[in-house]
């Protein structure tokens, strides 16, 4: 039972989820769809709208940070690294705004 004013439980959060995914006929596999896909598609999608609209990533992903409760930049930047394998023109974009921000290793100069 869910009182207003009160967060739900995650065993709460769980047993609903698993009911919604029963009634709309859709599978509960071992790998999902979990309650922690939506977080991922939800991230993915806000970083493709925000790099579609021409913002500042980097300060953009502060306020991502925020909302996903994170401590760190690095517990973020995991959905900047998703989001650019999905979608390479995010990937294209991102490189020419910041050429030297990751360097590009050539694994045939490594000893």
């Amino acid at each position: 039972m869910q009182y207003p004013g009160r967060a739900h439980t995650l065993q709460n959060l769980y047993h609903n989820f698993r009911r919604y995914l029963e009634k709309a006929n859709i599978p509960h596999t071992g790998k999902g769809p979990r309650i922690h896909d939506f977080r991922h598609t939800f991230c993915v999608n806000l970083l493709k709208k925000w790099i579609d609209e021409g913002k500042e990533l980097l300060s953009y992903v502060e306020y991502m940070r925020t909302m996903l409760g994170h401590e760190t930049f690095n517990e973020t930047a995991y959905y900047l690294k998703l989001t650019m394998e999905l979608y390479p023109a995010i990937r294209d974009k991102m490189k020419a705004s910041f050429p030297n921000m990751i360097a590009e290793v050539n694994l045939d100069d490594i000893e």
